[in-house]
């Protein structure tokens, strides 16, 4: 095996610890984060405006915050 560092390896080991932590909201925290790709395509197809934002700014915003929650605490 290489054991070479790499550029993931911090937040590999990060993960890790936090799933070996808490595993439920370790990984609340990871489907939050594979979630925002999915939430910003829609924000380019569908370019919905509600009150002058895109309708897709809050649903990023939560999925972003629900991340960051979930590595904090987990």
């Amino acid at each position: 095996m290489n054991d070479q560092p790499t550029l993931l390896s911090p937040l590999y080991n990060f993960v890790i610890q936090s799933w070996r932590f808490n595993q439920l909201l370790t990984l609340a925290a990871v489907l939050h984060v594979l979630l925002l790709p999915f939430l910003f395509l829609g924000m380019v197809v569908d370019p919905k405006i509600v009150t002058s934002v895109n309708a897709w700014i809050k649903p990023i915003k939560f999925a972003f915050s629900g991340a960051i929650y979930g590595f904090t605490f987990g």
